[in-house]
């Protein structure tokens, strides 16, 4: 049996903005000045969040109920093994000690940080909370409430959770990325998904233009 091809919980996240962008990106790596510019601030304003604690998205949350959180980790790195899916966590916090007796529920907050606000960011939410249950890092925890919060330059979403039907959602759209990747590698060319997006695409000329921009 052939090893799956390995994808990250960001690529998800991609392909439900548009195939064509995925493609773009991971099957010809292709990626414009522009969006490479991006991707640059992208990283110095990640690597704000973790130095400038006194900045307020940058906080530790507040509980909306009973006793406050605890960091336990930051820049988690997970991996599904079984479906060779990866992805880092932000920020993991936990509500309760991690020490309470076994049977004791636990309830843990991902935090995922983005430069903006999209509702689409939560399926990346429930994607890490699917790899914290496939691996055994953090048995510990377990059982274990798991709820999601994206924070971004202007605040921060509330808590969502995260149930079972939420991380089978991500799981199932990561299975029709893998299938449709490897369709691509054999030389597949998906369709664009035409949305009043596209307007600020940065593929948008090439992408309209087709794939002669690139030769």
């Amino acid at each position: 049996m052939e090893p799956k091809i390995k994808i990250n919980v960001s690529d998800v996240i991609t392909y439900e903005f548009c195939p064509k962008q995925f493609y773009f990106q991971r099957v010809l790596k292709i990626i414009p000045p522009q969006l490479r510019a991006l991707f640059s601030v992208g990283i110095k304003e990640h690597n704000h969040y973790e130095t400038c604690n006194d900045k307020e998205h940058a906080k530790k949350p507040e509980a909306e109920e009973g006793k406050p959180y605890v960091m336990l980790f930051q820049e988690v790195p997970l991996i599904d093994t079984k479906n060779n899916i990866s992805g880092r966590i932000d920020a993991l916090y936990i509500q309760g000690s991690s020490f309470l007796s076994e049977g004791d529920l636990r309830k843990a907050l991902i935090i995922d940080k983005k430069r903006k606000m999209n509702e689409i960011y939560f399926l990346q939410v429930f994607g890490y909370a699917h790899l914290l249950d496939a691996t055994d890092r953090f048995g510990f925890l377990k059982p274990c409430e798991t709820f999601g919060q994206i924070v971004h330059n202007s605040g921060s979403s509330g808590e969502i959770a995260i149930t079972d039907a939420k991380k089978s959602e991500f799981l199932n759209k990561a299975i029709i990325l893998r299938e449709h990747f490897t369709r691509m590698l054999e030389g597949e060319i998906p369709k664009t998904k035409k949305c009043e997006k596209c307007i600020n695409c940065h593929f948008k000329s090439r992408c309209f233009g087709g794939l002669n921009a690139f030769i």
